[in-house]
């Protein structure tokens, strides 16, 4: 009988078995429409990806060095899996563009399904902070979206106002109402670096992406503390200490919306998706005069086309991730122009226009 058993831990065929989730697979059936569209190498890498198998552009470079930069500067050998390319700290905005791609499909779909909201919400903090806070260094990592690991702002990538679920780790007091004002922040995760090494990742479904959704509310937190230590924003608040961080609690947790290397997605983004899909379906209700047993059908159709456009851009940005990356791979670190143009010169080549984030403050229609 044939062992159907997932390999052992760390093999990277285990790592994809226990990622993938319904988010994953879908540009397997994907009609290749425009916005589905995948280039030949992005689907050669999107399903070596998927099966855990060694990234075809990436197994003839292994052993190269991979040119290191920032506080983490010197060489790191690129793998035949394509991972350590992925995780490697390099100039050039390809960590931004996986993100930016990103969010602006998952919420520029959710503003237009009819839910109220605005992209990264620059007014949420204006009483508390003043016109000019001094740097913080940056803590958040590469991998990441949202502006809660440094800088002079806390900039979460959407607020949308909608009933849902609870945090798991929120308490009582801080669950939600219905159609109350949600914070949301987008993550990404790449295959091999620690949140997949982790316990959770090893043993369960989807568990990389779970564990780094549990610690964005707590960046957040971190944050707010940090600014409300900054003299400056003491005396704007009146010598408050807390200021910052009662404001940032008064909007309940910070909801993540993390997307990993294989196309899967934490839980909270399940649940936008549902949020989302009925909202649509509500919408189409009213317009086409829909009798109320039908809404039930179109908040199924509209989950599934989300889901498929969703799954879709997330594999499709970690594969053009990983791409942009593959011409620095043996470069030196004098080769500056290298890090710059290689990601242009990829997109130029496969006639890729990267989709840029939703504009800051861009409110649905509703009011």
């Amino acid at each position: 009988a044939a062992d159907t058993r997932p390999p052992p831990h760390p093999d990277p065929r285990r790592e994809a078995w226990l990622s993938t989730d319904s988010f994953s697979s879908q540009w397997i059936s994907a009609w290749p429409s425009r916005r589905d569209a995948l280039s030949a190498l992005e689907f050669g890498e999107i399903f070596t990806t998927y099966l855990g198998v060694e990234s075809p552009a990436a197994r003839p470079l292994a052993g190269r060095p991979i040119p290191v930069t920032g506080v983490r500067a010197g060489r790191s050998t690129c793998d035949a899996h394509g991972h350590n390319v992925g995780l490697a700290v390099l100039k050039g905005r390809a960590h931004a563009d996986c993100h930016d791609a990103i969010a602006a499909r998952v919420l520029g779909d959710t503003l237009r399904a009819g839910i109220p909201g605005s992209t990264e919400p620059r007014y949420l903090f204006a009483n508390v902070l003043p016109p000019h806070v001094p740097s913080q260094p940056n803590t958040a990592g590469q991998h990441g979206g949202g502006r809660a690991g440094g800088g002079q702002r806390i900039i979460p990538d959407a607020c949308f106002r909608l009933a849902f679920p609870a945090a798991a780790e929120a308490p009582a007091a801080l669950a939600p109402t219905a159609s109350s004002p949600t914070l949301f922040d987008v993550k990404t995760i790449h295959a091999g670096g620690g949140t997949y090494l982790s316990a959770a990742a090893r043993t369960h479904r989807c568990g990389a992406v779970a564990q780094r959704a549990r610690s964005v509310d707590t960046d957040y937190q971190r944050k707010a503390r940090h600014l409300d230590a900054e003299p400056a924003v003491r005396r704007h608040n009146g010598g408050s200490t807390t200021a910052v961080l009662g404001t940032l609690r008064a909007l309940g947790n910070v909801r993540a919306l993390v997307f990993g290397q294989y196309g899967e997605a934490s839980a909270d983004v399940h649940s936008l998706l549902r949020a989302a899909a009925k909202s649509a379906a509500a919408s189409a209700g009213r317009q086409s005069g829909a009798p109320s047993g039908a809404l039930s059908r179109l908040t199924a159709l509209f989950a599934a086309q989300l889901r498929r456009a969703w799954g879709v851009t997330a594999v499709r940005e970690m594969a053009r991730h990983r791409l942009a990356r593959i011409p620095l791979i043996g470069a030196t670190r004098g080769t500056r122009l290298a890090q710059v143009f290689a990601p242009l010169a990829y997109a130029a080549a496969w006639d890729i226009t990267p989709t840029p984030h939703a504009p800051p403050g861009v409110h649905a229609s509703q009011a």
